[in-house]
């Protein structure tokens, strides 16, 4: 009889989600092909598991990391390393869980949405969705929110191709996340428009940050396409001695603050 597992979920494509997989479960990650499983426990795997994992050369990673008592129980640093493991396709398909499916695991794939550009409203509504009070605290909120990597890419070959709307390069920057990128000496020199669509504000600010509108809001297409660049047009922006914004940054806080959908 397949039985699957407790809050199983399926989070991007060759990434699963879920509770503690126990021996009726086992079949059914069978069934899923898995190359890899993450436990985020307080005690390592149960021998059925790694007999599992053995039988049919699955990886097992296990992290320590302590149940959920009303307080956050996972440290930065090891969700760095769990994305790291989770960002690489050779890892696909992977299982990812905690004891329950629900805290523990939730703020690695809030810090993962996070990553993702995801506005916070929608990564604390889909973590709510798997733990019991159904709302994500003010602290859970401020946790991912200050989640700043970094996050290592091993090689640009494995990164998942579902992870942004734009091509992976080593040039890319993220605004409030550090990348640590692989010296790939094939990786051709970035172009302007390359190396700005993930960057963060305060690199922009120095180097590549747009110094006219209309170079702006070619920066603005690239990264959130045309519905984002078509809207700046309507809201009659113009330049900066006229008093409406026009750096890149400026302008992305104008398109929110008019709730315009930029991700």
């Amino acid at each position: 009889m397949v039985v699957v597992p407790f809050r199983f979920a399926h989070v991007e494509e060759g990434v699963y989600r879920g509770a503690y997989p126990t021996l009726k479960n086992l079949l059914f990650l069978k069934q899923l092909a898995l190359k890899s499983i993450l436990s985020l426990t307080p005690e390592k795997p149960s021998a059925d598991l790694e007999e599992f994992c053995l039988d049919h050369k699955v990886s097992l990673f296990h992290f320590k990391v302590k149940k959920f008592n009303e307080e956050i129980t996972l440290q930065y640093d090891t969700i760095c390393q769990v994305l790291g493991l989770v960002l690489n396709n050779a890892n696909h398909p992977i299982y990812v869980h905690c004891l329950d499916g629900t805290h523990v695991t939730g703020w690695v794939f809030m810090c993962l949405r996070r990553l993702q550009n995801w506005p916070i409203a929608l990564v604390c509504s889909e973590f709510a969705r798997f733990i019991p009070e159904r709302e994500c605290s003010r602290e859970e909120q401020q946790f991912v929110e200050r989640f700043e990597g970094p996050i290592e890419f091993f090689s640009k070959d494995v990164v998942p191709k579902w992870l942004w709307t734009v091509e992976y390069s080593s040039s890319l920057r993220h605004p409030q996340i550090q990348l640590i990128h692989p010296q790939d000496s094939a990786i051709p020199e970035p172009s302007p428009t390359e190396s700005s669509l993930l960057q963060s504000p305060k690199r922009a600010a120095s180097s590549t940050k747009p110094k006219t509108p209309q170079r702006a809001t070619r920066y603005i297409h690239a990264y959130f396409g045309e519905e984002a660049s078509d809207a700046l047009e309507k809201l009659s922006w113009v330049t900066p001695q006229s008093g409406k914004p026009s750096s890149f940054v400026s302008l992305l806080s104008l398109l929110r603050e008019n709730e315009v959908h930029i991700l």
